[in-house]
């Protein structure tokens, strides 16, 4: 039922003449959503992997380097694996959100945007897949950063993405479709 209070609740503050009021809305969601996210407990598809690794530290599983090194220093601050969601939660929405106010000017919009990622994404990916969620933020980000014709910090982050999980380098593929697209014309 948590799950739709969210969805029917946060689209009317799109609406909202005051834009205080949408900017408000907007940090309360990023809120919820860090921590309903970080919060969860033996949820999702991947979980048991992700806290043994955590929990025992030699017991490795074959991640990629990136989440290796990530795992460490968190666990160097703290052996304390809701933590350790909180802040795998805040850096993947962090980067979303920030995105998503860095290519839409308009909060409604923004709003919108947030909605669309939480009906559509965040309810069936964010849940015990730590790995692929910082990975998804920060290779949405280089898409941000490609846009903005920042193609070298984008590179940058498409490659420590993948260094989280390999998947990311599909995100490359924008270099090569910009590429392909202006030699058409």
């Amino acid at each position: 039922m948590i799950y739709y209070i969210f969805i029917v609740i946060f689209p009317f503050f799109s609406f909202v003449k005051n834009k205080n009021i949408k900017i408000y809305a907007l940090m309360l969601s990023f809120l919820f959503l860090v921590s309903f996210c970080s919060l969860r407990w033996q949820t999702g598809t991947d979980w048991l992997p992700y806290y043994d690794d955590f929990m025992s530290p030699g017991n490795r599983h074959d991640f990629e380097i990136g989440y290796v090194l990530y795992v460490k220093l968190i666990r160097y601050l703290t052996d304390n694996y809701t933590l350790f969601l909180f802040t795998t939660s805040i850096i993947p929405i962090a980067l979303i959100f920030w995105g998503c106010l860095k290519t839409q000017k308009n909060i409604s919009l923004t709003i919108l945007s947030v909605c669309v990622f939480y009906s559509y994404y965040y309810l069936g990916s964010f849940f015990g897949a730590e790995r692929r969620i910082i990975a998804i933020g920060l290779s949405f980000f280089a898409l941000i950063q490609y846009k903005s014709n920042k193609k070298v910090q984008s590179l940058i982050l498409i490659l420590c993405a993948s260094t989280f999980h390999i998947s990311s380098l599909v995100t490359l593929s924008v270099f090569l479709i910009n590429k392909l697209s202006l030699n058409l014309y």
